[in-house]
């Protein structure tokens, strides 16, 4: 049950239901609370919606589960980038690069590197 509530809160992510995506998602937490997938697709929606402290907890609740998820992490980086937390911005996105790296996954390590240049230059996006 709690993967098609995350299935269900996907498909509404993608018509831009992001309101109604994120009950779906705290739905599928409410039954499994360790469904990594479920943390971040609520992170996701979160940003969407608006609710940055809220992301940033999900995003980092993902990252216990699984501290190496590139993703979480770099999702993270550009959230914290979003609420004005520079330090923890460019640190989230080191790491980011660091997981990236060391998973081999270079063409990833490149663009959070982008990324994060492009924002310490003064752009968060």
């Amino acid at each position: 049950m709690f993967a098609a509530e995350n299935n269900l809160g996907n498909a509404l992510s993608d018509e831009g239901q992001s309101a109604e995506a994120i009950e779906h998602y705290e739905q599928a937490l409410r039954l499994k609370p360790d469904y990594l997938e479920a943390h971040v697709n609520l992170a996701d929606a979160s940003v969407k919606a608006g609710l940055l402290p809220k992301a940033i907890e999900h995003y980092k609740q993902a990252l216990q589960l699984k501290p190496d998820c590139t993703e979480a992490c770099f999702s993270l980086a550009k959230t914290y980038a979003k609420t004005k937390v520079p330090d923890e911005a460019v640190s989230s996105a080191q790491q980011a690069s660091e997981l990236a790296r060391t998973q081999g996954r270079m063409e990833l390590a490149r663009q959070i590197e982008d990324w994060l240049k492009t924002y310490r230059a003064g752009s968060s996006e």
